[in-house]
């Protein structure tokens, strides 16, 4: 009975060795081709853009009950103040929603020009976080000098404010642009200050050049004598050439007559 068993038992055994040795032989055996080119990742990932802002501890409204005591008088005008920021912090609130669904855009077209507009939403209730904001979004490198116009907006409200952002960023090619923007809103009312923030915060180049003829052209029609002083003092070239002719052309006296011949040199008139 039992030498029946193990009969039994033995052909039962070698059938599962077989099939455990099969199995392994499958396992260490190389995929077939055609297994083989199946990406691990069949689905390629979505491509976003994640626009960061930076918090401001200022855009949270002080609670009216830990508020400073205020006079009977100043009560109306600090409420309204705090429901101002609140206001302010609820807007900022759903444009960060609208930026997240913008960022998830499959078209890279389409998504930097929502994100563009949310930009300038932004900057209407924060410039600085709105600069922040789009350079976060990475649209100094999309078409449409996005970050340029952002600061100038900025700058013709609060040019000060914008002026110590733009010296505060490391030097690049887009700082000098930014510099440039903030010489032609200057030289409209300080040229002179102007000219010299061009040539001491621009690095030497095209831009910088282009940033000395704005501001030049702008100081010829406010003050020609002092503008043409200043064009005098550049050392011989292209750069030179171009801000003289410049200025001479708005060169005039006071009943619109040229005091300078066109011809005529500022050596010329020195002799």
């Amino acid at each position: 009975m039992h030498s029946m068993r193990i009969i039994v038992w033995l052909p039962s055994f070698a059938i599962a060795c077989a099939c455990i040795a099969a199995a392994i032989a499958w396992f260490e055996s190389p995929a077939p081709e055609s297994l083989s080119k199946i990406p691990s990742n069949p689905k390629p990932a979505l491509a976003q853009t994640e626009c960061i802002i930076v918090p401001d501890v200022s855009e949270h409204p002080a609670s009216p009950e830990v508020a400073p005591s205020k006079t009977e008088s100043e009560e109306p005008d600090a409420a309204e103040r705090v429901g101002q920021r609140a206001e302010i912090v609820r807007r900022k609130a759903e444009l960060q929603t609208a930026l997240k669904a913008a960022g998830r855009i499959p078209d890279l077209e389409r998504r930097n020009e929502a994100l563009t507009a949310l930009c300038y939403r932004w900057a209407e209730l924060d410039p600085r976080e709105a600069l922040q904001l789009a350079l976060s979004c990475r649209l100094d490198q999309a078409p449409g000098a996005v970050v340029e116009n952002l600061a100038q907006q900025w700058a013709a409200a609060d040019l000060a404010a914008a002026r110590e952002w733009i010296d505060a960023q490391p030097p690049s090619d887009l700082r000098s642009d930014l510099a440039a923007r903030i010489g032609f809103l200057w030289a409209q009312t300080d040229a002179k200050a102007a000219a010299q923030y061009v040539l001491r915060e621009i690095t030497p180049g095209p831009v910088q050049e282009e940033a000395v003829i704005s501001v030049l052209h702008q100081w010829a029609q406010q003050d020609a004598a002092s503008a043409l002083a200043w064009a005098q003092t550049f050392p011989s070239g292209d750069l030179r050439d171009r801000a003289l002719h410049e200025v001479l052309s708005f060169d005039t006296g006071p009943e619109g007559r040229r005091t300078v011949a066109p011809g005529d040199s500022p050596e010329n008139r020195r002799r």
